[in-house]
């Protein structure tokens, strides 16, 4: 639940509570505006009046406002009006989470602000539509629309957007709980929102980014930024802020099971949210309460916040659902502390009826085990205990699948290459037949039209060949991947045996490291630039200590490419330096150096350079087995098949160093990637 709300707050308006200094702007304006004759200066003073309103979050003023402002300039022909109007109007129904009509009025003016270049105008239309098909559960369209709003919020020098824009793109990677996504994005939003002065939307950032890191259970982090959050509250003077951080930092510390600060810090923030209206705040409070003085068996005391909780939510939400079995578990764990071992009973009964999520619905019959064990009936804490472990064994199934059938999936490559291959071979033989048998169909029908068939037909090949590529380099994979990852654990077992425990550590360390990211980067077609060098650095660094620390690595790129945003097919790189070491370097006794350069000649287009000064591709080809010379060869061309049946690839090319004399210097590898 309390990631639900998270979600609602990263998607409010840039314009909360600005105090007195917004209700004296209200004051003015309202002024203003019963002085002013109904003209175009009336129009834009009703529109900044809701601009104050929506500051305030008196989103119903704010939404009459508009419309009042919306009815004049069409009565008066005033275009531009009328659109600004309507983008005020839409913006209050988005926080009134009237999705749908919000959605309809950005849509209905897009057109417009785009025809007359009001770039502002188009931006924040932009950002209200990808904030609102985010609500809606459509984030890949929403991430499309708020990357059209950044691309055009820096052509045209609008820092506040863009960093809008930034923070809105963070917060679509948090709700799809990509968190580490997320963080990287919202590193850069809140750097960028910084610059721009909007100390309101700082702290929102600061909280969301410590939020993220709460979810990945990294408690450093988590506090470093929550207190980041305290402090930009406190530059903003907004007690409202002030105490939600103290409250988040509390949590934090409850998590680490710290009891002591986690008191200090949710006292704090208790006169405020105690007094304030906002009653989810509350909640969340009681909770923590609760949860401190559990941590301290002070369960008298806990049993006196979880009822309280309980009060608050139930007048929040009702007496139904979700929202209030959390609450019933944590009572009857309370009252089973406490002896009450019949009021026990009755909250995990309650829970275990109305649980619809494995978590409460485990703790529900885990609290009723318990509750039978007290009263001697073994008989139904058998029974409880077998559901417990059933609905645990079910979550525990549900959360890691995915993870499972992975390593399952690593472990069956050897066995299955053969069946795999074979399969594959019979696919591409069917497609070939197909291409054939529709070959003379298309020449029979469409003779008279040759051009026009032999265009259709040049496509339908090349979409052929880039599913060929595709098997060709899944096989490819299917049989590099394991020896890799043996030769890596034979190396970490050497240097056990040999006692290096420290280099072993460190080995395993990277090692583990790389698997991951490549597990991470498998589950989309493209990444960012900064994630796939990460996987390179790891890469290299495992060479490195196989090399006995002769291998050296290079690494520039252009200042100018962004490579938190810059995406890229996976595998790109790697395998281009993994030839450079074992085909160029290796045979070098003393080692070498591996250079990557990357730049961006284009707007649109990415060059990546990677450079050995290893012994060359002829002497290379005479010191190593046909087996292994086949084996690399095959390698770079599904590599590059790859990427031009994808249009991912404008130019590769292979270049052989040589020196003055004619003597081989090493080997330059050039792509160009579209963007």
């Amino acid at each position: 639940m309390r990631h639900i709300f998270l979600i609602l707050l990263l998607f409010a308006p840039n314009c909360a509570k600005m105090m007195y200094g917004q209700t004296r702007a209200i004051d003015s304006l309202t002024n203003l505006v019963k002085s002013a004759r109904q003209d175009t200066q009336q129009v834009r003073l009703l529109i900044a009046l809701a601009d104050a309103y929506s500051a305030n979050l008196k989103m119903a003023q704010a939404l009459e406002t508009a419309k009042t402002a919306r009815s004049l300039a069409e009565s008066l022909g005033f275009e531009s009006g009328r659109a600004y109007a309507i983008d005020r109007q839409a913006g209050a129904y988005s926080i009134k989470m009237r999705i749908d009509s919000a959605l309809a009025l950005y849509q209905s003016i897009l057109p417009y602000a785009e025809q007359k270049k009001d770039n502002q105008l188009v931006l924040s239309v932009l950002i209200g539509i990808g904030t609102n098909t985010m609500k809606k559960g459509n984030i890949d369209v929403a991430r499309s629309y708020l990357y059209r709003a950044l691309s055009l919020a820096r052509k045209s020098g609008f820092l506040k957007y863009e960093a809008m824009a930034i923070y809105r793109i963070g917060g679509t990677y948090m709700g799809e709980e990509r968190y580490q996504e997320a963080i990287d994005t919202l590193v850069i939003a809140a750097d960028l929102i910084k610059k721009s002065g909007n100390q309101r939307m700082y702290t929102e950032a600061c909280r969301n980014i410590s939020d993220c890191y709460v979810y990945l259970d990294i408690k450093d982090k988590s506090l470093e930024w929550g207190k980041l959050f305290l402090q930009a509250g406190q530059v903003l003077r907004d007690s409202e802020s002030i105490s939600m951080a103290n409250l988040s930092i509390g949590t934090i510390f409850i998590n680490a099971k710290q009891a002591d600060s986690a008191e200090i810090y949710t006292l704090r923030a208790y006169h405020f949210i105690e007094n304030n209206h906002k009653k989810f705040n509350k909640t969340q409070l009681y909770y923590n309460l609760a949860t401190i003085n559990g941590l301290k068996n002070d369960y008298t005391t806990q049993l006196k916040w979880l009822l309280k909780a309980y009060e608050m939510e139930r007048n929040l939400m009702g007496n139904v659902g979700e929202h209030l079995v959390y609450g019933m578990n944590l009572r009857g764990a309370c009252f089973l502390k406490l002896g009450r071992i019949t009021e026990a009973q009755q909250c995990f009964s309650d829970a275990a009826q109305q649980a619809t999520r494995l978590t409460n619905k485990a703790d529900a019959y885990y609290g009723l085990y318990q509750v039978a064990e007290r009263l001697h009936q073994p008989q139904n804490a058998l029974n409880f205990y077998k559901r417990f472990v059933e609905t645990r064994d079910s979550m525990f199934n549900e959360e890691n699948t995915k993870k499972l059938t992975q390593i399952e999936m690593n472990h069956e490559f050897a066995k299955k290459q053969v069946v795999i291959k074979a399969e594959q071979e019979m696919e591409l033989t069917l497609r070939d037949a197909e291409n054939k048998q529709q070959k003379w169909i298309f020449a029979l029908l469409f003779l008279g039209l040759l051009g026009t068939a032999g265009f259709v037909f040049y496509n339908y090949r090349q979409r052929q060949q880039r599913r060929r590529t595709e098997l060709e380099l899944a096989n490819l994979r299917a049989q590099i991947n394991p020896h890799f990852i043996f030769n890596c654990l034979n190396s970490i077992y050497r240097y056990t045996k040999e006692r290096d425990t420290v280099t072993a550590a460190k080995y395993l360390q990277k090692f583990s490291s790389l698997l991951r990211l490549v597990l991470e980067n498998s589950r989309t077609e493209k990444i960012t630039l900064a994630r796939d060098l990460d996987a390179l650095q790891l890469y290299v660094d495992i060479e490195s200590l196989r090399f006995k620390e002769k291998l050296q690595y290079a690494l520039e790129i252009d200042p100018e490419i962004d490579t938190t945003f810059v995406q890229i097919p996976g595998m790109l790189i790697q395998p281009h330096v993994e030839n450079a070491i074992w085909h160029g370097l290796m045979h070098r006794e003393t080692g070498g150096q591996i250079k990557v350069k990357i730049t961006q000649p284009q707007e649109a287009l990415l060059r990546i350079e990677v450079e050995d000064n290893g012994v060359g591709r002829a002497a290379a080809a005479e010191a190593e087995s046909k087996s292994a010379l086949t084996k690399k060869s095959l390698g770079q061309k599904i590599t590059a098949e790859r990427l031009k049946g994808t249009g991912k690839l404008a130019f590769s090319e292979t270049i052989d160093l040589i020196d003055a004399q004619g003597n081989a210097m090493g080997t330059r590898v050039v792509m160009e990637i579209p963007l």
